[in-house]
């Protein structure tokens, strides 16, 4: 700190900090807020300061002690709450940058930021819950059997829940190995099942088409299924057994977002739709 900034007064020494916030020289700020703070802690809105200075340069767990100190002078000051959910939030603690945030709404019920970032904290807490349970699935799952089948339905439908609440989920990077485990279970274990479903002369085309791409996909003709999916749903499209064999060919041709929006749509039709058998029309076997 130089002798210039020493020889201010609080005040003085406070605006030059606010005049290097405003022109973004953030570290001059952090520097001046710094000196401030050290002289008078008691001075709440240069803690404040100081914490954005922080945040500005990505030292969000020095943000999280600079504003428990300003809340510690001034508790009721609405934008100081935000901000610490804001810092809390960068370090991963989004449980407590929630509570941070409803704070700051019932301080100040028209705070926009706050509602918009506690609206994101609870996007993130519910996607990383569902994580959670898919890997408490994924690791209790056996090698074989009904208990293995019952595991990677319950991982990756919790994996879906996930990835459509915050796309960016932690749960796509695991979602090809649940899928590439499911696939090899139909083919290889011939965990299929028959769908209770009259064909009539309205419905025939359709049915010819699923059973000719469920026929491609046990032989792991991926682009001959995609055809014949495509060709179904234009007869058809409510049908969760369609979308969740669509869904199978499109992972195997590597459109993981084309094959997560099929699991959505088949959970949507049948939230509890076994997502580990393909199910087949008694026509072709």
């Amino acid at each position: 700190m130089t002798v210039a900034l020493i020889s201010m007064t609080t005040h003085e020494l406070f605006q030059q900090g606010v005049a290097a916030l405003a022109q973004a020289e953030f570290e001059e700020a952090e520097a001046i807020f710094g000196e401030l703070v050290t002289t008078d802690e008691t001075h709440a809105e240069a803690w404040r300061q100081l914490a954005i200075c922080y945040l500005e340069r990505r030292r969000p767990d020095l943000a999280v002690e600079a504003l428990q100190r300003a809340l510690a002078l001034r508790p009721e000051e609405a934008e100081a709450h935000y901000l610490l959910g804001t810092a809390l939030g960068s370090t991963g603690q989004l449980n407590e940058a929630a509570a941070s945030y409803r704070h700051a709404l019932a301080l100040d019920p028209a705070h926009h930021q706050a509602e918009e970032f506690l609206i994101r904290a609870e996007s993130l807490i519910a996607s990383r819950e569902h994580f959670r349970r898919a890997l408490r699935w994924l690791n209790s799952a056996p090698d074989s059997g009904a208990a293995k089948r019952r595991m990677l339905n319950g991982a990756l439908r919790e994996m879906v829940h996930s990835i459509n609440i915050f796309p960016s989920s932690p749960a796509r990077d695991h979602l090809g190995v649940v899928l590439t485990k499911i696939t090899d279970g139909i083919i290889a274990e011939g965990n299929q099942y028959a769908i209770p479903f009259a064909v009539t002369e309205e419905t025939r085309l359709w049915a010819e088409r699923y059973e000719r791409a469920c026929g491609c996909l046990m032989r792991r003709d991926w682009l001959s299924a995609l055809a014949a999916l495509r060709e179904a749903l234009l007869f058809r499209d409510e049908d969760a057994f369609v979308h969740h064999a669509f869904a199978l060919t499109l992972f195997h041709l590597n459109d993981l977002n084309g094959a997560i929006e099929e699991l959505t749509k088949t959970l949507d039709l049948d939230e509890g739709y076994d997502l580990t058998a393909l199910g087949r029309l008694a026509l072709s076997r």
